[in-house]
């Protein structure tokens, strides 16, 4: 694996790609812990695991990389015309079971990480 991390921040780095933005979703990494139990033995017992196996794979090849990084988090996206978003702590504490994202609000935010600093290197877990 840790050549792999090699090869991922070389071709990066080869290429000018200095920051990366990754959208997850809510339960990834730290926030598995605080997903209700509810969906955390849904998704912990159906085919749905090997998504998070996957967004938590490709989350510890980034951080490896060494490249600037922001992983953005939201619960359900839902189609909706409302664009602002509610940051939560990267380990997602407080989300509630029925929360979700509009799809507009989470592009929006997906540009502004990409364009400020102020989520460098950190794993949002945003709601609508």
């Amino acid at each position: 694996m840790a050549n792999s991390n090699a090869n991922v921040a070389k071709v990066m780095k080869e290429f000018g790609v200095h920051k990366i933005i990754v959208l997850q979703s809510f339960g990834t990494g730290d926030s598995w812990a605080n997903m209700p139990c509810t969906l955390r033995l849904l998704m912990s017992k159906s085919n749905m695991i090997y998504s998070y196996d996957d967004h938590n794979a490709a989350e510890k090849e980034v951080r490896d990389s060494g490249i600037t990084f922001v992983f953005v988090r939201p619960p359900r996206l839902v189609e909706s015309d409302v664009t602002k978003v509610k940051e939560w702590p990267n380990d997602g504490k407080g989300v509630g079971l029925m929360s979700s994202a509009s799809r507009i609000g989470v592009a929006r935010f997906l540009v502004e990480a990409a364009l400020d600093t102020k989520w460098d290197n950190t794993a949002p877990v945003i709601t609508s």
